[in-house]
């Protein structure tokens, strides 16, 4: 079993060497990210209202979903929040429970983690929460936060939600990024890797298994599960994620 001092030695050592490649190629990296800001098809947030219930004949058991998180929970890549990752694992899982399962979508475009706490977390309804889904990463991984700020602020989100809800929570890894077609190859790989070394810090927190349950996206994803930004999930891909979550918060209860 790794001890918490190698766990921390070998995510230091990734990061050093992320930041040697990083800095050796930043002219073209810098070049490129420009470029991809400036021709990279922008999308909206889903309209229509973030929130639903999908009903099995003849349900008597009710169960509330939560998803708070970054452009994929605010329906980014689809139009209608009915077709969004929540929509989609909110189906799966009354299929699944043969229980009525109502989703609420809590999500910004752009968000990072540490806007979440502040912004994000204070909008959840007061009520019974039988599942709570954070999709988080991106945008912190973009915008080149620190792994100390990152190991932090997951600190900080699971003790606010826990100030409301017992709930079980499911943190998901972040989307991988080296498979994006919107990402140039050494863009890619660059947000890729560092996106991996976020998971890492998450996988290997302290809270994980004791007040979340971290999981891992180990998936490839095929062109057509991507929406014409190629950044983000098209309906075909929000229907795969929602199955993997929903059996993900199946295995959260067992």
């Amino acid at each position: 079993m790794k001890t918490p001092v190698k766990i921390n030695l070998k995510i230091k050592l990734l990061s050093f060497f992320w930041l040697v490649m990083v800095v050796s190629i930043s002219p073209i990296l810098i070049i490129l990210a420009i470029r991809t800001k400036k021709i990279t098809l922008r999308l909206p947030e889903a309209t229509g209202e973030p929130y639903g219930c999908c009903k099995p004949a003849n349900s008597s058991v009710k169960q509330n979903l939560i998803f708070i998180g970054e452009s994929p929970v605010a329906g980014v890549g689809v139009e209608t929040y009915q077709q969004s990752i929540a929509a989609q694992a909110a189906r799966h899982l009354s299929e699944m429970t043969e229980t009525t399962v109502c989703w609420r979508a809590i999500g910004k475009n752009g968000i990072t983690i540490e806007k979440t706490i502040d912004s994000l977390i204070p909008k959840v309804p007061e009520q019974t929460i039988d599942y709570l889904v954070v999709m988080l990463g991106v945008n912190d991984v973009t915008s080149l936060k620190s792994l100390k700020h990152w190991h932090q602020s997951i600190s900080k989100l699971v003790s606010k939600i826990r100030r409301f809800t017992n709930a079980p929570i499911l943190v998901y890894s972040c989307p991988p990024l080296a498979q994006f077609p919107a990402l140039p190859k050494p863009l890619a790989i660059a947000a890729g890797t560092r996106a991996h070394l976020f998971d890492q810090v998450t996988q290997h927190h302290p809270l994980n298994n004791i007040e979340f349950k971290f999981s891992q996206f180990k998936a490839n994803i095929v062109t057509t599960q991507f929406a014409a930004d190629g950044y983000h999930p098209s309906e075909a891909g929000c229907i795969e994620m929602g199955k993997r979550i929903a059996t993900d918060l199946m295995a959260l209860k067992r």
